[in-house]
């Protein structure tokens, strides 16, 4: 068993030291104390040093774009950013706006893009803890993490991973949406509504989702509901498909109906398709194949463990409607490959809250095939990461990462 020890009695002054004379090394270290103090401090001094040390490996990344739109950003006048938010609707404008308010502030300070980059790092790293000390919950006695346990939140670190910056905006929006719905959940507070209700100005696409907290307010823990939804969302996903694609081409002409579309059209679509086959099929379909088996252990669980509480009720009906609404989208794959990982992150908090003080047994089978999709998404995930991280991350002494960062991808290193 895994201890999780008392909240603030681990001293941050060694852990410091420790991440000063080697930062990967003192991070992973502090992976046992998930929820507390020096665990939050670790991730957001490693986010903050990924970020600074971050390396554009291609064009075609999202962070090409984003260091594009920050040297324009540093150009602009207070009156230019002013009309782009009156104009925030117009056609060629982003009614996302966060980014270009970010960009814009953190322009009058500095030009050099990877002190953007580890900002934008250390904000995901923020509301990442915020979502961790939330769920693990620590009190100020010791409690036992189970195996299973330490994994889902392994898993949750995953779909929160530093490398996520490079799709920044949908991972932000994701982190702000998962902390807003399970804390509205908790607490029943309409300020995390409110928050919930921001995401869309961080990333358009949460406009999609945001109806879901209705849809769970009206069904309640209609179990049956829900699952009459997700029977529904395998039978007319194709209908549903056809009929999102017809809908957004009839939208004015105006930035919405760009946004809309721009992932719906024909264009967007034939390029998927022509990415897909040059993919391996495991690259292609472990988001979904994932969803799935998040789909099937939280079924389990819910029926193994039992619900005992009204929250735990409530978040396996919002991970039923969550699934419903990825899976009925399930032939766009920009759509349901980005409310996928959103789904996954969701489920782990539900399975945490549910087996985190559970006294019974998981079964060695859900233990192994769980451990099989970990390690999956673990390799693809740090993959990915590795693309864009500078050696100087895994480097001893700190200040040699910063001072003297390698320009060299730990990709690129290992080849």
């Amino acid at each position: 068993m895994v201890k999780l020890q008392r909240v603030n009695v681990q001293p941050i002054f060694p852990w410091l030291i420790g991440f000063l004379i080697w930062p990967l090394g003192a991070f992973v270290a502090s992976l046992r104390l998930v929820g507390q103090r020096v665990f939050s401090l670790m991730l957001v001094l490693f986010y903050f040093l990924y970020g600074f040390t971050y390396i554009i490996s291609g064009k075609d990344q999202d962070t090409y774009r984003i260091s594009q739109y920050f040297e324009e950003a540093s150009k602009l006048s207070f009156s230019d950013l002013w009309n782009k938010i009156l104009n925030l609707y117009a056609l060629g404008n982003k009614p996302d706006i966060f980014q270009d308010l970010l960009q814009f502030s953190v322009s009058r300070f500095t030009t050099d893009v990877q002190v953007y980059f580890a900002i934008i790092s250390v904000l995901l790293a923020i509301i990442s803890v915020k979502i961790f000390e939330k769920v693990v919950e620590t009190k100020p006695f010791s409690r036992s993490l189970n195996y299973f346990s330490l994994l889902l939140l392994l898993f949750l670190l995953l779909v929160l991973s530093p490398g996520r910056i490079n799709s920044f905006r949908h991972y932000f929006a994701l982190a702000i949406f998962l902390f807003s719905i399970y804390s509205y959940i908790q607490t029943n507070k309409p300020k995390y509504i409110f928050l919930l209700c921001i995401t869309p100005f961080i990333h358009f696409a949460f406009i999609l989702v945001i109806p879901l907290i209705v849809v769970f307010k009206f069904i309640g823990n209609r179990f049956w509901v829900y699952y009459l939804l997700i029977l529904t969302s395998f039978i007319f996903t194709d209908q549903v498909s056809n009929y999102i694609r017809d809908y957004t081409a009839g939208l004015d002409e105006n930035a919405l109906q760009y946004h809309a579309t721009q992932y719906t059209s024909d264009y967007y679509l034939k390029q998927v398709s022509q990415l897909k086959s040059q993919r391996y099929f495991i690259l292609d379909r472990y988001i979904y194949f994932t969803t799935i088996f998040f789909l099937g252990l939280s079924l389990y669980s819910a029926y193994y463990l039992g619900l005992a509480s009204d929250q735990l009720k409530k978040l396996f009906s919002m991970t039923l409607l969550i699934f419903a609404f990825v899976n009925a989208f399930s032939e766009l794959e920009s759509i349901s490959n980005r409310f996928g990982v959103l789904y996954q992150g969701f489920c782990c908090i539900f399975l945490i809250r549910l087996y985190i003080n559970s006294g019974k047994v998981v079964p060695l089978l859900i233990k192994i095939l769980f451990s099989i999709v970990f390690l999956v998404n673990f390799v693809i995930v740090v993959r990915i990461t590795m693309q864009s991280a500078s050696v100087s991350t895994i480097l001893l002494f700190l200040p040699v990462s910063l001072f003297s960062p390698l320009e060299i991808s730990l990709l690129d290193w290992i080849k």
